[in-house]
């Protein structure tokens, strides 16, 4: 999936703003597919945002699976399998369970992945 739907995915355009006032999205930046998150956090952070556009927040780099694996992955992937590749969703609900989840092939704008937030900040 091209990243020039990252911002995309933090806007959702025709939500009509909802989004982002009731939701946040976080980027968590992973080199562990195919090396492509080698540079320090504030490079990652740099490029995204001048290359993409992206304004949600970015956390530094984490182990997405496999040892030294990020207690947040850990959390997201229990029972519902780790990340095979980058931009892999994890849908959270406001009860911080997760909701569901969408692989890399699942685009930012996708009309699915819109459709799944906007559910779950409805409930």
């Amino acid at each position: 999936m091209a990243r020039r739907g990252i911002a995309a995915f933090h806007d959702l355009g025709g939500a009509g703003g909802a989004v982002r006032v009731l939701g946040v999205v976080l980027g968590f930046p992973s080199n562990d597919f195919g090396a492509q998150e080698p540079g320090t956090p504030q490079e990652i952070q740099t490029f995204c945002r001048v290359c993409y556009g992206v304004t949600f927040p970015l956390f530094e780099k984490v182990k997405t699976r496999g040892e030294g694996q990020s207690p947040v992955y850990r959390f997201l992937a229990f029972g519902r399998g780790e990340p095979k590749w980058n931009f892999h969703k994890y849908l959270v609900g406001k009860d911080g369970q997760v909701r569901q989840v969408f692989p890399s092939q699942v685009a930012p704008d996708a009309k699915e992945l819109r459709e799944a937030i906007e559910a779950a900040l409805k409930g």
